[in-house]
């Protein structure tokens, strides 16, 4: 069977269907990036069924994948909340969900190295993308979570974001909507242990990887500290594989913690 593409809208919804297989499910969501392709790749590989979330259509590289299913979303709240509400009857059934949307620039914005170059539109930016996305889509997806279901939920974050180890300053949006998610996922995880102990959240540092979003930075990090995305998907998938903890963590990419 190959992979299922289905836009976000009603009409085409209501002839989803969920790929029935006794293997592991994962969700992932930001599914158009470097390190979220790979990942599926990887576990694609292992025969698991994923439902992957992004802006954009099925690569083509992916669009004959079996156990797939590829859904586009305009990450509006209501668009996140229809998806949502589409995958009732799987999101309790998930093993691992991904959350790997993130900016640092664009054609509108770049990272401050100054506080005269903050500008306040671009920071309501980066921090809607970085911090604000990926609480509405836990915030919509928990209402569906079983209270007994093993989930682990793992979220892009960044060494940056750490205010213990900040000590070049700079990056402000960047490093303040990195800060924020880290605060936001602490209290999600607090708030999850209440009501389903068996939910735990990782804040993942995937190092320097080799895609668009690090390229205009590349020309001083050296070579054995620039990674290419296949290798910090394995990375990944590997620690959330022996991951145990039922409450948060915060690593980098050699799952070495970091400090908050």
């Amino acid at each position: 069977m190959a992979a299922k593409h289905v836009r976000n809208n009603d009409s085409l919804y209501n002839t989803l269907f969920f790929l029935e297989v006794t293997m592991s499910k994962h969700l992932i969501i930001g599914a158009s990036s470097a390190i979220a392709q790979s990942m599926i790749m990887e576990i694609l590989k292992k025969e698991h069924s994923i439902i992957a979330i992004s802006r954009s259509r099925i690569p083509d590289a992916l669009a004959s994948s079996t156990n797939l299913q590829w859904i586009q979303c305009d990450y509006s709240t209501a668009g996140i909340q229809s998806i949502c509400q589409q995958l009732s009857k799987t999101l309790p059934e998930l093993n691992s969900l991904y959350i790997c949307n993130g900016i640092l620039h664009n054609h509108d914005l770049y990272p401050e190295k100054q506080i005269k170059q903050f500008k306040a539109e671009n920071f309501h930016s980066v921090m809607h993308v970085n911090a604000a996305l990926p609480m509405i889509w836990l915030q919509s997806i928990t209402p569906y979570l079983s209270r007994r279901q093993h989930l682990k939920v793992v979220l892009f974050s960044a060494r940056i974001g750490s205010i213990g180890d900040n000590e070049l300053g700079g990056w402000h949006s960047y490093r303040a909507s990195k800060a924020a998610l880290n605060m936001l996922a602490r209290n999600y995880a607090i708030e999850m242990n209440r009501s389903h102990k068996q939910v735990s959240i990782t804040l993942f540092h995937p190092g320097t990887t080799n895609t668009n979003l690090s390229k205009p930075f590349q020309k001083n990090v050296t070579p054995n500290k620039l990674f290419e995305p296949n290798f910090v998907a394995q990375q990944l998938l590997s620690i959330m594989e022996k991951q145990i903890s039922k409450d948060i963590s915060y690593i980098d990419w050699q799952g070495k913690p970091i400090p908050w």
